[in-house]
């Protein structure tokens, strides 16, 4: 839920399922399991995503069968970068 009109405050009281303070933040973390591993993978920017079988890149997405190319990542802050993510 995000409006120009009202408050973070205000939004927050109607218990929407998310409240945006700043639209800048296009980054996300998919966790993937993948032959009973579990992949933290960096998405640098949800805007510009190579994105098939969707319009839109969703934080709701939950339990759904995607395939994803990714760069390993040499950092400990996840297992890799996405370069494309597929929703099947």
């Amino acid at each position: 839920m995000a409006t120009g009109s009202f408050s973070v405050e205000q939004l927050a009281a109607l218990n929407p399922t998310h409240v945006f303070k700043d639209f800048s933040e296009t980054q996300a973390l998919l966790k993937v399991m993948s032959g009973g591993r579990l992949l933290k993978l960096h998405v640098g920017d949800t805007n510009h995503l190579v994105l098939l079988g969707s319009d839109n890149f969703s934080c709701d997405w939950k339990n759904r069968a995607v395939a994803v190319n990714y760069r390993d990542r040499q950092d400990k802050d996840g297992d890799g970068d996405v370069v494309s993510l597929e929703m099947q």
